[in-house]
């Protein structure tokens, strides 16, 4: 598969950020295979996809079908909440992108979303409404949980719900 690469030197995470609105607002389709999954069984199956970070040094953000292929490099929080993001585009369900900040100097480092959800099916019978949290980063996330809210010294939102 012929992929091209775009570089840019990016100093603030904000720039990051809006690259990544661009990606899922752009390549949200990426994701039609998925389209009748609820947002919980599509959130495990982010969580289930491996963790690969980027090189030291480099960010790296990607359109929906690459982070997919079973191959690609690069999987990190970002590369997992343009998922989430682009299937909550792809279902209509506003979707907001926050940063965290696990250190005590309180640089952000971790991002993930949120979604604003009326009647979330699952199983048939309406289980969410309300905002949900979506850090579909690691195996061992939660649906509508922040993992170790209790390490977070800092929480933004970096977005309007969109």
């Amino acid at each position: 598969m012929q992929v091209n690469v775009t570089y840019e030197k990016i100093d603030d995470c904000t720039i990051t950020i809006k690259r990544m609105v661009e990606i899922i607002q752009k390549h949200y389709n990426d994701l039609q295979d998925f389209k009748d999954l609820s947002l919980r069984d599509f959130f495990f199956y982010v969580c289930g996809l491996e963790y690969r970070k980027d090189p030291k040094g480099m960010e790296q953000i990607a359109r929906p079908k690459f982070t997919l292929l079973k191959d690609w490099p690069c999987r990190d929080c970002d590369d997992k909440t343009i998922l989430m993001g682009s299937f909550c585009k792809l279902k209509k369900i506003p979707f907001s992108i926050y940063t965290c900040s696990y250190k005590a100097n309180k640089r952000m480092s971790h991002v993930f979303g949120r979604a604003k959800v009326q009647n979330e099916k699952i199983e048939g019978k309406v289980r969410y409404t309300g905002l949900i949290w979506l850090d579909a980063t690691y195996p061992d996330c939660l649906f509508n949980e922040l993992r170790r809210p209790e390490k977070i010294t800092a929480l933004k939102q970096q977005t309007d719900f969109f």
